[in-house]
């Protein structure tokens, strides 16, 4: 069964004394994943400008890849040592901790167009949208990784105001995953609606906070 199943569920946890023990204002407390990406990393804010993740301040409009604004809150800092992701497409590096969400593309079964540069967002005949820890990532076998992709939308419209509701989508392999040899310091936060944001060059992001993944976890 799943963690959260195997405490009775939601209502379950609320009423379990191991809860009740605790600080935490809400069940997702007992959760809580501190999933962050290294300082220095580059943000879109909501209008288009730039932010340092260890500059995001609670209340801080950042732009979600539909277009819109995410609300920034409970922001979380850190240092440890974090995994380095390189693609082919030679993008900037993406820096984060081991249990950072990576917002992913995965191929579909048998498509025809497994190896397709890009899809559109409202039409994933070939791959189909996934949320992957970069701990569960890094113990998939290599050719299973290869179904995997990141992906960013199309930085055409970066100079483009209002920005545009619908944004295409450029998938990006993974050449490289590995933990980097020194602690680094890290910043992270939680945003609003679908939990994704955008980096400077429009590689969409996952959020910190509550892993939903948790959800898939065995006991």
């Amino acid at each position: 069964v799943d963690v959260i199943s195997a405490l009775g569920g939601v209502e379950g946890i609320l009423e379990h004394s191991l809860f009740k023990g605790t600080a935490f204002p809400t069940w997702e407390g007992l959760f809580w994943e501190k999933a962050c990406l290294q300082n220095g990393t580059r943000l879109l804010r909501a209008d288009g400008s730039e932010v340092l993740v260890e500059d995001v301040q609670e209340g801080d409009q950042l732009l979600g890849p539909d277009g819109t604004s995410r609300t920034a809150s409970k922001i979380v800092r850190g240092e440890e040592r974090l995994y380095r992701i390189k693609t082919h497409e030679g993008l900037e590096d993406l820096v984060c901790t081991h249990n950072h969400i990576l917002s992913m593309y995965k191929e579909r079964s048998g498509s025809e167009r497994a190896h397709s540069p890009s899809a559109d967002l409202s039409l994933t005949d070939s791959h189909e949208r996934v949320d992957v820890t970069v701990d569960d990532f890094v113990r998939l076998p290599q050719q299973e990784q290869q179904k995997y992709q990141l992906f960013r939308s199309t930085a055409s419209v970066r100079h483009e105001r209002p920005f545009t509701s619908k944004l295409d989508t450029t998938l990006l392999r993974i050449n490289s995953i590995e933990l980097e040899d020194e602690p680094t310091k890290w910043s992270g936060f939680v945003v609003d609606k679908d939990s994704l944001y955008l980096r400077h060059d429009y590689l969409v992001l996952h959020n910190s906070g509550f892993e939903e993944s948790m959800k898939n976890k065995r006991l």
